[in-house]
Formats: C-alpha cells, sequence, structure tokens
C-alpha cells in the first residue's frame, strides 16, 4: 500500500510539472508519442528518486536535474526561459514544502517525525500547495512577464533563493532551540 501511495504521489508530481511546462512553454513541433514516452519515463525517475530518502538539498538538486530535463526534452523555448521556469518551479517546491511542515507542526499539532501520518499528510498538501503555485506562476507568466529584460529575471530568482536559504538557516535554529517557535517560522515564511 504505501509503495503505491508513492507512486501516485510521484506521478502527481510529473503531471504538475508537465501542466506547469505545459502552460509556460510551448510543447516541442512533432513530439507526438514521444511525448508520452518521457512522460512514464519521467514518473519512474521521480519514484526511483522517491524512494532513495535522498537528503533535502540533494533531492531538490535531483529535482531541478529532472524537471530541466524534461523542460529540454518535451518543451520549447530558449535555454534561459527553461532555466529560469525550473528555477521558479524549484523554489516553490521548497515553499510548499516548508509551508507543508509549519502547518502540520504548528496547526495540526504533530511531530515532524510522527511516521506515515505526517507523511502522507505533507504529501497531499505539499502536492495541493505546488498545484496552485504553480497554477498562480502560469497566471502571471502569461500576463506580463514573458518579455522582461534579463537583469530582472536574475533579480527574480535570486531573491527568493536567498529567502529561502534564510529560511532554512532560521529553520534549523529554531529546531536546535528549546523551545520551538513554529509560529515564528511559518510568519518568516
Amino acid at each position: 500500500m504505501t509503495n503505491v501511495i508513492e507512486f501516485i504521489s510521484c506521478f502527481l508530481d510529473i503531471l504538475i510539472v508537465f501542466i506547469y511546462f505545459n502552460g509556460i512553454l510551448e510543447r516541442k513541433e512533432g513530439i507526438g508519442k514521444i511525448f508520452w514516452l518521457y512522460f512514464c519515463i519521467a514518473v519512474l525517475i521521480n519514484f526511483a528518486r522517491t524512494n532513495l530518502y535522498l537528503p533535502f538539498a540533494s533531492n531538490i538538486f535531483a529535482t531541478i536535474i529532472l524537471w530541466s530535463l524534461i523542460a529540454v526534452f518535451c518543451f520549447g523555448g530558449s535555454y534561459i526561459q527553461k532555466s529560469f521556469f525550473v528555477t521558479i518551479n524549484a523554489i516553490t517546491i521548497v515553499i510548499s514544502e516548508i509551508l507543508t511542515a509549519l502547518f502540520i507542526s504548528t496547526f495540526l499539532k504533530i511531530e515532524y517525525d510522527d511516521g506515515l501520518t505526517m507523511r502522507y499528510l505533507g504529501i497531499a498538501l505539499s502536492t495541493t500547495l505546488l498545484f496552485v503555485f504553480n497554477l498562480f506562476t502560469i497566471y502571471i507568466a502569461k500576463k506580463k512577464y514573458r518579455s522582461l529584460p534579463a537583469k530582472y529575471n536574475v533579480l527574480m530568482i535570486l531573491c527568493p533563493l536567498f529567502s529561502i536559504y534564510l529560511l532554512m538557516l532560521l529553520d534549523s535554529y529554531i529546531a536546535q532551540s528549546s523551545n520551538h517557535h513554529y509560529f515564528m517560522s511559518f510568519i518568516a515564511v
């Protein structure tokens, strides 16, 4: 049963990524049925990555590589556009994971190492948040931010990356303190 839930989660993750890229970039011309083969391969790779139980930073790095490969093989656009939207998606993943962990520990009072309850509830909440954030990103990208100069794109990537780094430092500091200030961390996110 656990593997089935993990596989469904991996399938939904890839589906969300394909919806995200399909909304922002255009599908490569003439890709046809190979597109669905790439989709199935991406689901299997994502399932293997999930079962490795990598540390957080390694997991994000592996995810970025997988998303980059999906963007390169399945979707058109410049490499700068693809890199930008892969980075935005990685930032969105980190934010949704942090918000999910803080929500579960702060409001539901479930400890982080509670086992399956935390894991499955976390999967459901973070996948939902990721989907909503990605839809919001698609909406913004289609509206007006497609033709910004490169210096603004760099700033739009670096600011959230530095913010996430600071949040991770704050989270590790709060986890080491004797009394957990989850609410403070939630407000920081």
